[in-house]
């Protein structure tokens, strides 16, 4: 096989699991992204494309049944306003009552000013029933947030995940 079908057989491939993950986001979080049956999170995708420097926003589940949100930002700025936002603050409290202490944390603070784009990765997964701990009071396995920049390369065809207004050098485009 050639180089540049393999290159193209590859960006289809990405598109497929992009199509995967939109489908998975609808049965996940529902059509506006509201999340279903979980637990009582506000719309925090509505919440996010709200947010001033928000560049876009995608939802999916894994097939480990962890939920992602996708968030886009321009840089630092737009990620501390995202963070210090009422539907942010009111979704940290939610864990501040699992004993999760944010008094001390400042947001970001490892990164430099002026960084962007960033995408932010939150991921959950809830727990059974019967593995809800008692001290945390969380239905929760796990959450994570991820901080992420784009490298250099890549290739696509016709559609990317990431939105159009966030630039990557030496990405090809393979659209025809």
């Amino acid at each position: 096989m050639k180089a540049s079908t393999k290159r193209i057989t590859g960006a289809i491939v990405c598109a497929a699991a992009t199509v995967g993950m939109a489908y998975f986001a609808t049965s996940a979080f529902g059509q506006n992204g509201a999340q279903r049956n979980g637990g009582g999170l506000p719309d925090l995708v509505g919440g996010l494309k709200q947010i001033d420097g928000c560049l876009g926003v995608e939802a999916g589940q894994m097939n480990s049944g962890k939920r992602s949100i996708l968030a886009w930002f321009e840089d630092k700025d737009a990620v501390i306003r995202w963070y210090n936002s009422r539907m942010h603050q009111g979704a940290m409290q939610m864990f501040a009552g699992a004993g999760v202490d944010y008094s001390e944390k400042k947001p970001l603070a490892h990164v430099p000013d002026g960084t962007g784009p960033i995408l932010v990765i939150a991921t959950l997964k809830m727990a059974a029933e019967n593995q809800v701990k008692a001290s945390q009071g969380m239905p929760l396995e796990m959450i994570s947030i991820e901080l992420y920049q784009p490298l250099p390369g890549g290739a696509f065809a016709n559609a990317r995940l990431a939105p159009d207004s966030v630039k990557v050098p030496h990405m090809a485009d393979y659209t025809q």
